[in-house]
């Protein structure tokens, strides 16, 4: 959502724009949008196939990082490589942070297109993530698997993570169970979390997909 209250929605191949009164326009056809978000000036950050694209509010498009070509590396602009970015976030600052999905990464892009890498190898499966207004990013993760054949017992249930500003990664809530049970830090389990967001109070709520609930986790 921008500063005057439109919303923009990845919709398959395209990117949709909603309207405070609810007017729905299409704004550009693009290959397979995955995440989207948009900072204080009105543009769009999509990730798009390995590539993370910017658009400006005058429909402008460029590659902000990243190019066709799967991989891992930090760099400038079309240097750095991703695999299936997937969530992505802006700050107040104009840093954009991406979940690597593939390489079970959190990168963050520079105003100038500067990739590196904030946290790796301490997250499973990351989905999508947030940023709050100190810069600390949030992410949830965790994809559920089976266990014990025809008496499959879920696990892998999911979670949320903290990284902060310097890629410090703590545990904020959740756990590897899969389950709807509500409660304080680990003690609590969800059931593949995917979307999340932050309001200015620093609550934040996920999407708990296979729990079909909305979770509110506070402060």
């Amino acid at each position: 959502m921008d500063n005057i209250g439109n919303v923009y929605v990845v919709d398959g191949g395209a990117i949709r724009k909603v309207s405070p009164v609810g007017a729905v326009t299409t704004l550009l056809a693009i290959n397979s949008p995955r995440g989207i978000a948009v900072d204080s000036t009105g543009t769009l950050y999509i990730s798009s196939g390995n590539s993370v694209l910017k658009v400006t509010n005058n429909g402008v498009v460029t590659t902000l990082a990243g190019n066709d070509s799967a991989g891992f590396a930090d760099g400038l602009g079309g240097a750095a490589l991703f695999n299936i970015p997937l969530g992505v976030a802006v700050d107040y600052s104009g840093n954009v942070y991406v979940v690597d999905a593939a390489n079970q990464a959190i990168r963050k892009i520079s105003p100038q297109g500067q990739v590196t890498t904030l946290a790796r190898g301490n997250l499973v499966n990351p989905q999508d993530l947030t940023v709050d207004g100190s810069g600390n990013v949030y992410v949830t993760g965790d994809r559920p698997t089976l266990t014990g054949g025809a008496r499959a017992t879920p696990i892998g249930g999911g979670s949320v993570h903290k990284v902060s500003r310097d890629g410090v990664v703590t545990l904020v809530a959740g756990d590897r169970w899969a389950g709807y049970v509500n409660g304080v830090g680990t003690t609590e389990h969800f059931y593949w979390p995917i979307g999340i967001a932050v309001d200015g109070a620093g609550n934040l709520y996920v999407g708990d997909f296979f729990s079909n609930a909305i979770r509110k986790i506070t402060p």
